[in-house]
């Protein structure tokens, strides 16, 4: 994993760790290509709305990542919607026809006493859980752009 790019700023921030199923829970983000759209879209989106996004995991028919705005009253719902809008329209570059992402997504903003790094072993277990590889380490689609 590539080291996250660390934002200057001492302000605490709010992190969301934020969840979004594909449409009709089809199993289309695993593959390279897919996976290389997901993260430049992240930068893009991330930018454009005032985002920072950290640790990211990539399932076959979902993704999870942890996020923050880069100042107060950034607004979520903002954000993961012109997320997924871009993310859609690469997809179709890819050839992938239709609706990308279920309409919704699952938010939960880290309380006190939580921690991203605990968070995050959960959520690198999941590949091995659904036994789709041998160790966290071996799973592909997963990184990281922004220290939080």
């Amino acid at each position: 994993m590539k080291p996250l790019h660390r934002d200057n700023s001492e302000t605490p921030r709010e992190i969301h760790l934020v969840t979004i199923g594909t449409f009709r829970r089809a199993r289309v983000l695993c593959s390279e290509d897919l996976h290389r759209r997901l993260v430049e879209t992240f930068r893009e989106s991330a930018d454009q709305m005032g985002w920072l996004v950290g640790k990211y995991l990539v399932m076959p028919e979902r993704i999870s990542f942890f996020c923050a705005p880069k100042s107060p009253g950034g607004n979520l719902s903002r954000f993961v919607t012109h997320w997924k809008n871009l993310t859609t329209r690469k997809s179709w570059e890819l050839g992938h026809t239709g609706a990308l992402w279920q309409g919704d997504f699952f938010d939960h903003p880290l309380g006190e006493g939580e921690t991203c790094e605990g968070k995050w072993e959960e959520l690198r277990a999941e590949p091995v859980r659904a036994c789709l590889c041998a160790s966290a380490d071996e799973w592909r689609y997963q990184g990281g752009l922004d220290w939080l």
